[in-house]
Formats: structure tokens, sequence, C-alpha cells
């Protein structure tokens, strides 16, 4: 029970497991490939190595070698026998240190079984190995693509339930029929007890794995954030806008975050629209006044002109009196 919760609460880990399972028969069956072509390769290499006396210890040419080379020929223990021959081709094909097997052999006696020993190299170390692990490659990329069809297939599913439930919701909310949710109607029926009761009869009875309170509080944020309190008259929310509503809404936090964002911003922007309007009548009840007080001041300099004029006057006929 402990390995399966961890299995499952890994993901990586759970799908290369179901890739190994998915590609276990590919592998055995690669697997005795490996091995039947490792058995025959043994026996031949044990008749022209293992079992010829031109790799005995006192060969002129196996001498020669080893004092060159301070590298001792051990034939017997690398080909003496089937099983030691297999051992040694496995060695030879994982490339562990294999050129020191290798060169003894090539390089006194038999310089033709190069030929073999990369024509083995090649079929099994970048043949059958490869093809173990692109088996392996391939079942997992089936298995991704078989999880996330299966996931598509589970939230189409899923969202189809929930604009089922939203387009019954605003068949028992649109009390008028007139196709649109007034914030009237949405206050109405949230403030009711018994249509929640009756909303998850209703969900029961059409077999809707719905939680009917997530739906409610897409109809609370409808009231709160889309429509406008300082207008009288409201435009309402139509059935693809409230079906949009609920299958966002519907599903982890962030969904809902993201309706929440969305709902905001667009009783914000109606909000700013008004406030522009609201400043460009401000605008021109202010350009109104600055050119009223501007006649006005040009009133006032007219009578301060006119009333110098008038004590001017005033003067010179006291002077022609006198």
């Amino acid at each position: 029970d402990f390995s399966e919760g961890v299995i499952r609460l890994f993901k990586e880990l759970q799908v290369l497991m179901a890739s190994i399972s998915a590609a276990l028969r590919s592998l055995v069956w690669i697997g005795l490939l490996l091995m039947m072509l490792v058995y025959c390769a043994a026996i031949f290499c044990t008749m022209m190595i293992g079992q010829s006396p031109d790799f005995s210890e006192d060969n002129e040419q196996v001498v020669l070698y080893e004092q060159v080379y301070e590298q001792q020929v051990q034939a017997q223990r690398f080909w003496g026998s089937i099983l030691r021959s297999m051992f040694t081709l496995f060695q030879l094909f994982t490339l562990d240190d294999w050129n020191n097997v290798v060169r003894p052999v090539i390089e006194t006696h038999q310089p033709a079984m190069l030929v073999f020993f990369i024509c083995f190299l090649f079929l099994t170390t970048f043949g059958l190995l490869n093809l173990l692990m692109g088996a392996i490659v391939d079942q997992a990329m089936t298995v991704t693509k078989e999880a996330e069809l299966e996931k598509a297939t589970e939230m189409q599913r899923e969202l189809n339930q929930v604009v089922l439930a939203a387009v019954r919701i605003f068949t028992m909310i649109d009390i008028d029929g007139n196709g649109v949710l007034s914030m009237q109607e949405l206050g109405d029926f949230i403030n009711s007890k018994q249509n929640l009761q009756m909303l998850q009869k209703e969900m029961t009875e059409l077999k809707l794995r719905i939680d009917c309170r997530e739906l409610m509080e897409v109809c609370q944020m409808i009231v709160e954030d889309w429509f406008d309190p300082d207008q009288e008259q409201d435009e309402g929310i139509s059935l693809s806008e409230f079906c949009g509503a609920a299958t966002r809404l519907h599903g982890v936090a962030k969904s809902r975050d993201m309706l929440a964002v969305l709902v905001v911003t667009t009783s914000m922007s109606t909000r700013l629209e008004l406030c522009e309007r609201g400043i460009s009548k401000l605008n021109e009840h202010a350009r109104q006044h600055d050119m009223k007080l501007d006649k006005i001041l040009a009133a006032v300099e007219g009578l301060s002109a006119t009333r110098c004029d008038m004590d001017t006057l005033e003067r010179y006929s006291a002077v022609i009196s006198d």
C-alpha cells in the first residue's frame, strides 16, 4: 500500500512504471534474442580462441606480446568455456574494458576476429540494446498519450455536466422567461434556501456530479460584481454569459480567481466609462464658466475705464469754472 501511494504521488514515476509494464512483453523477447545471439557467439569464440593451441602460455607470439605490452594473455580465463565466453561477450557489448579482451586476440594470431567483434558490437550494443530502449520509450509515449486523452475526455464530460447544470439553473431563475437574468431575479434565487434544496434534487435526478454550492457562488459573484449599482436599469446576463461564467468557475481555485478577476475587470471598466463621461461633462461646465468669467472681467474693465473718463471730465469742468 505504501509503494502504491508513492507511485501515485509522483506522476513521472507512475508513467515510467506503466511504460515498463506495458513494454514487458517486448523486453522479454528482445532479451531472449540477445541471449540466443550471445550463446551462438560464445560457441564460436570458444572454438576459435579458447580451444585453439595458438593461445597456449608457451607460444612464441603470446610470450612476445606479453613482453612488449606487459599484459598477460588470458585466453583460458576469458574464452575457456561457453559460460566464460558468454560472460566475456556480455562484458564486450556493455563496453566494459572490452579493448583489453579483444586486443590480445587480434594482435597475436587471429586479426580476422576484428570483423567478428565489430559485427557483434553493432548487433548488440548499437542494435538490440537501442531497440530495448526504443521499446520502453515508445510505450512511455503511448501511455502518456492515453493518459492525456483520458484526462481530456474526463474534462469534456465534466464540462458538459456543468453546462447542463447551468442551463437548468438559468431556467429556474428566469421566471419571466425573457432569456435574460436580472439582478432582482438572481438575488431572489440566492436568498431562497428552498431553491438550493430543489437544485440538489434536480442534479440528483439528472445524475450530475456537480457541487450546487459552487454554482450558487457563481450567482453571488454575478450579483456583486457583474451588475452596476449606479445604473437604474441593467441589461442583465444572457444564457451564454451565464454558462461561460459557470464553466470558468467550476474546477480548481485558480479558475475561480480568474473568473473573479474577469468579473471585477468588466465592472471596473463600466464604472471607468461612467467616470470619463462625468469628467467630460465637468470639463464642459468649467469651460462655460470660464467664458462667463471672461465676459464679466471684460465688463468690469469697461466700467472702470468709463469711470476714469468721468472723473477727468469733472476736473476739466472745475478748472474752466475757476
